[in-house]
């Protein structure tokens, strides 16, 4: 998910880990700035790995990062199966070989199907985007001004607290047919 907020129409971009079961991971938030200030800091929702690009954007250098702090928030059963799309930043060497060092499968979505296949995609990130236009409305009409990257992260807050529950995280996943693993649907 990017949004734009109305500094210079500068793009901030968020990756939002789910699971079939129902649970989010540690989201990453990328802003477009040289560093971060303590205040926008403070305002990051619990265990989100926060940082800056020159873009605003993942790259090759940032995910291995993120997965670092990702995997210091799930529990240490592995292997884990890592669904994403096959974007080039996600796929470099480090990323790689960190995922084989810490059983991390990665799983990638064939070419123009994430909007049959991604779980977020079919379930999740429509509302996210109907309520952040919402939420820009109504700071519009109660600020009189367009949100700055100060009211991006609590913004984000609402959002993921409305939208990210874990009912409609599992629909999303049923609706593309990517369930748990039941170890019991098979007997010995």
């Amino acid at each position: 998910m990017q949004q734009t907020t109305a500094e210079r129409g500068e793009t901030s971009t968020v990756l939002l880990p789910i699971n079939a079961a129902g649970e989010c991971g540690p989201n990453l938030v990328i802003f477009k700035v040289t560093r971060l200030s303590a205040d926008l800091q403070n305002e990051a929702p619990p265990k989100c790995f926060l940082t800056v690009s020159k873009n605003g954007w993942i790259n090759s250098d940032l995910f291995p990062r993120y997965l670092r702090h990702f995997l210091s928030f799930i529990p240490p059963v592995r292997p884990i199966i890592f669904i994403m799309d096959s974007h080039h930043s996600h796929m470099s060497a480090e990323a790689i070989q960190f995922s084989e060092e810490n059983g991390i499968c990665f799983v990638t979505f064939p070419s123009h199907t994430t909007h049959l296949l991604q779980p977020l995609e079919v379930g999740i990130f429509r509302p996210i985007k109907r309520s952040w236009r919402s939420k820009v409305q109504g700071h519009l009409k109660t600020k009189g001004s367009k949100p700055t990257r100060h009211d991006f992260l609590p913004m984000l807050k609402e959002v993921l607290l409305e939208i990210m529950t874990p009912l409609k995280i599992v629909l999303a996943f049923s609706k593309c047919s990517i369930q748990s693993l039941n170890r019991n649907a098979i007997p010995d």
